[in-house]
């Protein structure tokens, strides 16, 4: 579950520690509860896609396509979508791996990773890009 809010007059906390209810779904499996347990999740994520720190909105997405919801996931991967053209390096690499960890849920994204184009010292996103492009390639 996300965080609980901050004592009053404390503000809100801090992007590790929102980062971080996303990452509380990563510690163990989706839950297998039902469906209602996964539109918990859902809906406890949900909020923090349109957080302010890049980092809390991608791990946010992740999650959220690792839960494999249903149509829920396409804000999701709009906040994915939106990374990967980051001109921010460190947002890219993070919105890439978790395109890449959310097997066919990503695959909308698939075809705007195979047009980027990365250059000298980007070899981790470069091997990313490539194994997307080819599932593009074979789903044709």
């Amino acid at each position: 579950p996300p965080p609980p809010p901050p004592p009053p007059g404390r503000g809100p906390p801090p992007p590790a520690a929102r980062c971080g209810a996303g990452a509380a779904w990563g510690g163990a499996p989706p839950p297998r509860g039902g469906h209602g347990d996964r539109r918990a999740a859902a809906a406890a994520l949900a909020p923090l896609l349109a957080d302010a720190d890049p980092a809390v909105r991608i791990n946010a997405a992740r999650w959220l396509c690792r839960l494999d919801p249903g149509d829920e996931d396409r804000p999701a991967l709009g906040v994915l979508a939106a990374a990967v053209r980051s001109d921010d390096p460190d947002v890219r690499l993070a919105a890439l791996v978790s395109s890449d960890e959310s097997g066919d849920r990503g695959r909308p994204l698939w075809e705007a990773v195979a047009t980027l184009k990365l250059g000298d010292g980007e070899e981790y996103e470069r091997r990313t890009v490539e194994r997307l492009r080819a599932r593009l390639q074979d789903t044709r």
